[in-house]
């Protein structure tokens, strides 16, 4: 299944990594520091990916199997900009 940057990826990203958690809005310099934009969640896919799987992150929190899904999924597919 293809999953969309903006409309399934993002806001995962914005609820657990960024703006609900903290850990990786502006100015973060926390793992692979900020997550905000499109291009700073595209170049820490690799460590995202990663630390989704090995449940480290997000800190704090879990995800469901679906939002990992979604997750997994959407990097493995070439983390587009959709």
């Amino acid at each position: 299944m293809n999953y969309s940057f903006t409309n399934d990826v993002n806001p995962l990203m914005m609820t657990h990594c960024d703006n609900g958690s903290g850990c990786h809005g502006s100015g973060s310099t926390s793992g692979p520091g900020e997550l905000v934009t499109y291009a700073e969640i595209k170049n820490a896919s690799a460590q995202i990916q990663s630390s989704v799987l090995a449940g480290r992150m997000p800190l704090g929190s879990t995800l469901t199997a679906a939002q990992i899904q979604t997750i997994n999924c959407w990097i493995n597919n070439g983390g587009l900009s959709n």
